[in-house]
């Protein structure tokens, strides 16, 4: 019979906490070079010498460049979903949980700007995959707590009658289009939405824009 091994791990296959490390690392630095640079500039080499590993980690990992801005979408969504979901507790005024919801999608926003770039690219363009994943696992459950606080409101007399779906289309796509007319609306109107402070106030003008049109 084998004597047991008693010694040091053998090098080899990566344990599930090392490739984890290694994975979440890669996934940080594509977010860090689309951030700096935009999409474009996270080419699997780059993102490799950014990660410090070889190009060939970033295909054992995520397979190809695809694999790897969907896995990107994914984790930035999963983290825009818990926000979003948070905000507002239950028990406050609907209004001021929808207007909370309207802070932190701009907040989510401004912490990742590529990512409304790249969703339209990959989840609203070819990539069937990153749709319907981004379908069920983020637009699902955040229509349902967007559909949740209107009926709240509408039972409370404090919102008017209101398509939730309609609502949500509204607070995502006023949001999103800001971030992605920052080309034009820097030059254009001098509104920069990598300004902290610009953020906080057209996040102000869009809950009050929208509220006002929804209160009874």
């Amino acid at each position: 019979m084998a004597a047991k091994r008693t010694g040091p791990r053998s090098r080899g296959r990566p344990t599930r906490t090392e490739a984890g490390d290694r994975r979440e690392a890669l996934l940080r630095a594509v977010r860090q070079l689309c951030a700096e640079h935009g999409t474009h500039a996270a080419t699997v080499r780059a993102v490799a010498r950014r990660a410090g590993v070889d190009p060939t980690l970033v295909t054992y990992y995520f397979g190809s460049r695809d694999g790897m801005l969907r896995a990107v979408i994914e984790q930035a969504a999963r983290e825009g979903r818990e926000r979003f979901l948070a905000a507002g507790p239950p028990g406050v005024r609907a209004e001021d949980r929808l207007g909370a919801i309207v802070t932190h999608l701009l907040g989510v926003l401004r912490a990742d700007p590529y990512l409304p770039r790249l969703v339209v690219e990959r989840v609203l363009g070819g990539d069937v995959r990153a749709r319907e994943r981004y379908v069920r696992e983020v637009v699902a459950p955040v229509a349902s707590a967007v559909a949740g606080i209107v009926a709240e409101g509408r039972r409370r007399g404090e919102l008017r009658d209101v398509d939730p779906r309609f609502l949500l289309q509204t607070i995502v796509g006023t949001c999103v289009f800001f971030f992605l007319a920052a080309p034009v609306s820097r030059r254009a109107l001098g509104v920069d939405p990598s300004d902290p402070a610009t953020v906080d106030a057209f996040a102000r003008h869009t809950a009050e824009l929208l509220l006002h049109g929804m209160r009874r």
